[in-house]
């Protein structure tokens, strides 16, 4: 299996996966709003859910951002420069967007090392299973990263 193979794939898991998330966010909150205002029924744990897939989207939407350049970046001055500047500029960005997700890779995983037991105050289940998205984004956002450097220095291997 080739790179590009490989790489769409990936791209089609994480579409597939928020786009998921996304679904779930929009089912529960149109099932919490039904039993809540028709049905007079209110789940503790409802909200809980909610709340973990609304941050669930934002985390993999910021990696699938990521990969389409969507993110928030002002290049006004980038623009301007020559094409030779302009490249290294475009490679020390993307530098420092590594530098930050790796930190966090690291970060997230021994704090969810040291708090990841802390059971949920709905579901009752340990917090670690929410809190593995933030490692598991900025793993993902790594590989788009490091993907697009690879794409600057060599444009033809993309």
């Amino acid at each position: 299996m080739s790179f590009k193979k490989i790489g769409a794939w990936i791209d089609a898991v994480m579409w597939g996966w928020t786009i998921l998330l996304i679904s779930l966010r929009t089912l529960s909150v149109i099932v919490s709003v039904f039993l809540r205002y028709v049905l007079a029924l209110t789940f503790v744990w409802a909200e809980e859910v909610i709340t973990m897939l609304f941050v669930s989207t934002t985390f993999f939407g910021a990696v699938i951002a990521v990969n389409y350049d969507e993110h928030i970046a002002i290049s006004t001055v980038i623009d301007l420069l020559p094409q030779g500047l302009r490249r290294a500029a475009v490679i020390l960005g993307l530098l420092v967007v590594l530098g930050v997700q790796l930190t966090l890779l690291v970060t997230s995983i021994s704090w969810i090392s040291q708090v990841g037991n802390t059971l949920t105050p709905g579901l009752r289940l340990p917090i670690r299973y929410f809190y593995i998205m933030v490692p598991i984004s900025s793993a993902m956002i790594v590989y788009y990263v490091v993907r697009k450097i690879v794409g600057v220095l060599m444009p033809r291997s993309r």
